[in-house]
């Protein structure tokens, strides 16, 4: 799996993580989200390749929150 580099956040232990919606993101700033802790793997081109852990889920077409 790979996202956007600005889908990636640090969390307060400094661990790398990124947000997935899991509701309708037109719902705005009612929209449901969770954190996923992930490893990051290679980068290139914009994209960094992930990897969830500690029991977090990604599935492939997942919406994921990225920063501007």
């Amino acid at each position: 799996l790979y996202v956007p580099v600005c889908a990636l956040t640090a969390g307060p232990g400094g661990e790398a993580r990124i947000e997935v919606v899991e509701g309708d993101p037109h719902d705005g700033v009612k929209a449901l989200t969770r954190m996923v802790v992930v490893d990051t793997g290679l980068a290139a081109d914009g994209y960094v390749e992930i990897t969830p852990v500690g029991g977090g889920v990604v599935n492939v077409g997942d919406l994921v929150v990225v920063g501007k």
